[in-house]
């Protein structure tokens, strides 16, 4: 049965806390107990509502990935200072730190990733702290404001606050991507019902709905891989591999092109690198680690969700604009070749193959551009 791209109401208040989540790597913590709100594990995303007793202090511990999370009520605190009541804090991969509440504190935790346990925090990146009153309001549509608290452009991830005055609505639109909204106080409702203060709703890729707001709301939104303007924004983002081409990359970029293909929202798709690469080719070290034997079937695997994606990427409705950020080697350079328009963004050398071989390695769907970009 087909997923429901229908948006889903979560009330906290259904869900008991546990001592610890199944898997977490440091296990039961004293003073400290979570509520599992959301899960997505293909992504490593999870979304928790962490309650802190009066002087609960998690032992020091390390993001792998990273957390943004949101003071409901009472404070924490690390060595970049304490988080009050209605503000942020966020914590970027590789952080290491030890957080505690003197007073106690409700927090609502969005994580991509997890934790590790650590000894020391060293030179690792330091926490932030993100004070809402300080950042301004800007309107948008009739009777709504917005705060842009965070934003991750590299991996299309963004937090805002929204403020709806009584009576505003949004028109019926279509959701290209995630959000995980909630209610900070107020209400306002869809075709699923009404969310009120405290709680939260999911709105998968695919999701459409109006949304009003009778009495008027202030909401906290977490946002992924969502559309600006009619135009898609994508980004191949394993810069610290030189954004090389895995099988979860490629499915991902599969599963990318058939969303462009198929939304008739999208207009124009822009697909770029994070990092001083665009693309690094097939990832070899991924490769190389995979049993002699099980070696030609990932091979066929990854070929083929790239094929398909380039396929599609190629001969889509809207346009595709590349702008190769860094060298594009391999399937890299292939992928580049299916834009209508590629863009050389500050580099000189961008393109490189061991040989003509190599640079047909995507066979039929690798492509020559003449200098304007225009695909021959």
């Amino acid at each position: 049965m087909a997923e429901s791209t229908r948006s889903r109401i979560i009330n906290p208040t259904d869900i008991k806390w546990n001592d610890a989540m199944p898997g977490a790597p440091m296990g039961t913590i004293p003073g400290v107990r979570m509520k599992l709100l959301w899960s997505d594990p293909p992504t490593k995303r999870t979304a928790l509502m962490i309650r802190f007793e009066p002087g609960a202090s998690p032992p020091m511990h390390r993001h792998v990935g990273d957390e943004i999370l949101y003071v409901i009520e009472g404070s924490i605190e690390d060595d970049a200072g304490a988080v009050t009541a209605g503000n942020l804090g966020y914590r970027p991969n590789g952080c290491s730190h030890q957080v505690k509440s003197r007073n106690g504190a409700t927090v609502l935790a969005v994580i991509t990733g997890g934790a590790e346990p650590s000894k020391e925090i060293g030179n690792t990146p330091r926490s932030q702290i993100i004070s809402l009153s300080e950042l301004p309001w800007h309107d948008g549509i009739a009777g709504v404001r917005q705060k842009r608290i965070w934003e991750d452009n590299a991996a299309n991830r963004h937090v805002a606050l929204a403020r709806f005055e009584p009576g505003a609505s949004l028109p019926r639109h279509r959701h290209t991507g995630e959000e995980l909204l909630y209610i900070v106080e107020g209400s306002h409702a869809d075709e699923s019902g009404e969310v009120t203060a405290g709680n939260l709703s999911l709105r998968p890729n695919g999701c459409e709905h109006a949304v009003n707001s009778r009495n008027g709301a202030t909401t906290l939104a977490f946002l992924w891989g969502e559309f600006k303007g009619g135009v898609a924004h994508l980004t191949l983002n394993r810069p610290d591999a030189a954004n090389a081409i895995n099988l979860e990359m490629a499915r991902e970029l599969e599963e990318a092109s058939l969303k462009c293909e198929e939304d008739p929202a999208v207009r124009a798709v822009v697909l770029t690198g994070a990092g001083k690469m665009f693309c690094g080719g097939g990832d070899l070290k991924a490769f190389a680690a995979q049993p002699p034997a099980e070696l030609p079937a990932f091979l066929k695997k990854t070929t083929f969700y790239l094929h398909e994606a380039i396929h599609r990427f190629a001969r889509m409705r809207a346009p595709l604009v590349v702008a190769v950020n860094g060298n594009a080697g391999g399937g890299g350079m292939s992928l580049a070749m299916a834009g209508d328009i590629v863009l050389a963004v500050g580099v000189v050398d961008i393109f490189s193959a061991a040989d003509y071989r190599v640079a047909q390695i995507d066979g039929p769907y690798a492509h020559e551009s003449d200098a304007d970009g225009a695909r021959s």
